[in-house]
């Protein structure tokens, strides 16, 4: 039987139900979080928790003073266990509580983790064998202000993006600002690379601030790799070495072509293997 947490108790999954007053149903207000696990350990959990508690900061969404980063580990490894997940994902979804229509009538949550597993020997991020095809997707744009930094409930741009996507037999596309330069991908940050240099969108260009876009400024850091955040045309891309993208269900993807241009892959296979050695260290030191 399948189970999930609820504010932090294993519960039968189809003991869970959505009423009608349902806030994040209804309005998409709240936030959440995808992790992935890796040998029954949630990585970069402190990470997720503190976008998470900003993410319901932002949106006027009381955090109790004992709900703190170790409370968030103890109630996610629950789950781990409870539904033996060796290798998987987690799914953290928060939400208002209380009635209301747009003014809420509570400031307290409810959160609520689902999990899935993947194959029991991808204890790693395995690179991808081909790289993606990247396309545009023009419909709408994202504006550039803090909420775009957050992980919300309310996604309806990556939804149209995606099905745009499947569409047009891509495998990702970029999702542009209002200005017309490049926020983010479907459900990704995205880098080029360029003589020797990592750029990526700056957040103020209304991307996702990715937890695996985190640690990939880290791992530049660390290895005296330069990296900037500006913003970035679409014309800029043709003129990459290399693209990638990041999340962290994911982690490291890269990019074949974009419209007419073919990319290679041998500074982000190197970088895809630092990766790798830092989920190593993360998981014997736990």
């Amino acid at each position: 039987m399948e189970n999930i947490l609820l504010n932090g108790v294993v519960t039968p999954a189809q003991a869970f139900h959505i009423s009608l007053s349902n806030r994040s149903f209804r309005y998409g207000d709240g936030v959440f979080e995808s992790l992935r696990v890796s040998n029954r350990h949630p990585l970069f959990f402190r990470s997720h928790y503190s976008r998470f508690v900003r993410g319901l900061d932002a949106l006027g969404i009381e955090v109790p003073g004992d709900f703190s980063f170790m409370h968030f580990y103890r109630c996610l490894m629950k789950i781990i266990e409870a539904n033996n997940i060796n290798n998987g994902h987690l799914r953290v979804t928060a939400f208002r509580n209380g009635a209301g229509k747009y003014t809420p009538e509570d400031n307290s949550f409810t959160w609520v983790v689902s999990t899935t597993s993947i194959e029991d020997n991808l204890t790693f991020f395995p690179l991808n064998q081909g790289g993606i095809e990247l396309g545009i997707y023009e419909a709408h744009q994202k504006p550039m202000n803090v909420l775009s930094n957050l992980k919300t409930n309310n996604a309806i741009i990556p939804v149209l993006a995606a099905k745009y996507v499947f569409e047009q037999k891509l495998d990702d596309a970029l999702i542009l600002n209002t200005n017309g330069n490049i926020a983010e991908t479907v459900s990704s940050n995205l880098f080029y690379y360029k003589a020797g240099k990592i750029y990526t969108p700056h957040l103020s260009e209304g991307g996702l601030e990715g937890i695996m876009r985190s640690v990939v400024k880290k791992l530049a850091i660390w290895n005296k790799i330069p990296l900037e955040e500006k913003a970035i045309s679409v014309e800029e891309l043709h003129g990459a070495e290399e693209i990638f993208t990041t999340n962290a269900s994911k982690g490291i993807v890269w990019v074949e072509k974009f419209q007419e241009t073919t990319y290679s892959n041998s500074f982000t296979k190197g970088l895809h293997l630092k990766l790798n050695e830092r989920v190593a260290k993360i998981l014997e030191s736990r």
